[in-house]
């Protein structure tokens, strides 16, 4: 069996990543607004393209490299938990299904 070794930035990042990460949730995409410092021109022709990919592949929900990475302050994520009726426990890291 092979012998494999972390980094100490490695160990850093997973530390780092079990301290903020709180865990996966289904939002509806209405309820996405972009910060306005950081939100692009919407592109017709990306617009376009996407849905041409989705006509001909459908909606891969489940694949990881459909899904977005957000930050949520905490404040806000507990305003969704409430609205939600839901709390912490029911984020998870397991995508099926998701809360």
């Amino acid at each position: 069996m092979a012998n494999f070794t972390t980094t100490d930035d490695e160990q850093q990042l997973a530390a780092e990543r079990h301290r903020k990460f709180w865990g996966t949730a289904k939002i509806a995409i209405r309820q996405i607004i972009p910060h306005p410092s950081i939100s692009q021109r919407l592109d017709q022709r990306n617009v376009k393209r996407l849905c041409e990919i989705f006509e001909k592949e459908g909606c891969r929900r489940l694949a990881a490299y459909n899904h977005l990475t957000a930050v949520v302050s905490k404040h806000h994520l507990d305003d969704a938990l409430r609205a939600a009726q839901a709390g912490l426990a029911d984020t998870t890291d397991d995508p099926h299904p998701y809360p």
